[in-house]
């Protein structure tokens, strides 16, 4: 009785969550009646395929289609990017991965026109994807680990769950193990957190796939039964598909062949569902050896025989070229973008350096001027405080004989005559002091108009130059500063040249 009621319970649990995929999707399919914008529908339509991939991978392709003919039709670049990309993952269900490879790589480039970070990143990680179907561990650990770097940038602390399941499941066809299991622990908890049903169910079936390569089948089974409630539960028949033939392999390895048998072909029907040929091939491929051992040679015959003719539809040593093909023109594309790149900052960097000399040329001739006219400045106040000096001391001795002169009446008339004319002296002598002054600041301040105009010009030409805000900003504030240099020496030249007037 009790688990008669535990499982109406699940039943009624997985029915909600169907209930509310089909709402999310009918969500979408009425906004999409009710919009007059080109754009938003091109969104809508990307996004119902989007989430058809591992329902219904046929109706996906159709509104996928219609999706990129009308974002190409409107030059909406976000939308052929994303509809690229959708498409990729469409042929991925149908287990066409030539074309999903070209697709992923399509819509990388689109990404990489956009700067967009999260479709660059989402993208790297689907190539990781092919390359692991394809058997190409190495390539595809670089492209995962790629694409987990751009998102952990992109997302901070929220860790992207779906990552390092990935990174799991190649983990565990490489056979390391301790990093598989690590990778998948931290896509679980992740999953959990961010309550992603869709990832749960991918790093709980890792976990079985890791205990079955171990041979450790009791720790499995109870690994793949949990994912086939999760996917049961969000209707993901792509990957019903892989778990069923999982646990077929389970109960294989342990020579229960009617059990094997049967959840193979529970896997057959999912597979069917999702239009998964590479899934289905594959499938018939083990059924044709559970035939094989139990001695049923026709059926084994049969079997293999339509795993030849799927497999065949779907992969040639001709696609596997292709895919060669395009994966290096892709790596020769990402070269010459990292060539410009350093070439670009190789010349901004040397526009920089050549600021920085040309604002330590200006600072040092400034500092030079600044020195002479101190030093000038310094020999001028000197040489008034001693003319003050004698100045005072001859006042001094002016008043002394004053005084004298009060008493020697007869001669002030004279002595005042001769007071006179010491002054006139002495004044003569200021006047020029100060003139030999003027014409030296005269003739420095000509001196200094040649190096200024120079770093004038140097500056005039930056000023043209190619370079970011921040180096131009830079440069116009060296313009300006020189420019009132100049305007400073000019005015003396011009005060002098009206005294002379």
């Amino acid at each position: 009785m009790r688990k008669l009621v535990l499982c109406s319970i699940i039943l009624v649990g997985l029915l909600s969550n169907s209930r509310a995929q089909n709402y999310e999707l009918d969500s979408l399919k009425q906004q999409l009646s009710l919009t007059n914008t080109d754009s938003i529908e091109v969104q809508l339509l990307n996004e119902i395929a989007f989430k058809n991939i591992n329902v219904n991978p046929i109706v996906a392709k159709d509104d996928v289609i219609v999706a990129y003919d009308k974002a190409t039709k409107i030059q909406y670049s976000q939308g052929i990017a994303r509809s690229l990309a959708v498409m990729g993952g469409v042929y991925w269900g149908f287990g066409n991965y030539e074309q999903a490879l070209a697709h992923y790589l399509d819509a990388l480039k689109e990404y990489q026109k956009l700067d967009d970070l999260k479709g660059r990143s989402d993208c790297l990680n689907n190539i990781g994807e092919v390359y692991k179907k394809l058997g190409q561990y190495n390539n595809s650990l670089d492209y995962l680990k790629h694409a987990l770097t751009l998102k952990e940038k992109l997302h901070g602390d929220n860790v992207p769950a779906l990552s390092y399941n990935n990174l799991g499941e190649v983990y565990t066809l490489m056979g390391d193990f301790e990093k598989a299991k690590e990778a998948y622990e931290i896509a679980i908890d992740a999953a959990k957190e961010q309550k992603d049903t869709r990832v749960l169910a991918y790093a709980t079936d890792g976990f079985g796939a890791l205990y079955l390569a171990q041979k450790n089948y009791e720790q499995a089974v109870p690994y793949f039964n949990k994912a086939i409630e999760l996917r049961t539960e969000i209707n993901d028949y792509r990957g019903l598909a892989y778990t069923y033939t999982n646990l077929g392999k389970c109960f294989y390895n342990q020579s229960q062949l009617d059990s094997a048998l049967h959840f193979y072909e529970k896997g057959l029907t999912s597979s069917k569902k999702a239009s998964a040929a590479d899934v289905k091939a594959n499938l018939f491929y083990l059924i044709s050896k559970v035939d094989s051992v139990k001695g049923d040679y026709e059926g084994a015959y049969f079997n293999y025989y339509r795993h030849d003719q799927v497999k065949d539809s779907i992969y040639t040593i001709e696609k596997s070229a292709q895919i060669a093909r395009m994966q290096a023109e892709y790596e020769n594309e990402i070269l010459r973008k990292d060539n410009e790149t350093k070439e670009a900052q190789v010349s901004e960097r040397n526009t920089l350096i050549i600021a920085v000399i040309m604002l330590l040329i200006l600072t040092l001739a400034l500092a030079n001027a600044f020195y002479n006219q101190r030093t000038v400045q310094k020999k001028a106040n000197k040489s008034l405080s001693q003319k003050n000096e004698q100045i005072e001391k001859q006042n001094q001795e002016i008043q002394t004989q004053a005084i004298k002169l009060r008493d020697l009446n007869d001669n002030l008339e004279n002595l005042n005559q001769n007071l006179e004319e010491k002054i006139r002296s002495r004044t003569k002598e200021l006047e020029k002091t100060n003139k030999e002054l003027a014409e030296y600041a005269f003739i420095h301040a000509h001196e200094l108009r040649a190096p200024v105009a120079n770093i004038l010009g140097l500056v005039q030409l930056l000023r043209h130059a190619e370079m970011d805000a921040k180096d131009h900003d830079m440069v116009e504030h060296l313009y300006a500063a020189t420019e009132q240099l100049d305007k400073v020496i000019q005015g003396i030249v011009n005060k002098e040249q009206q005294k002379d007037i």
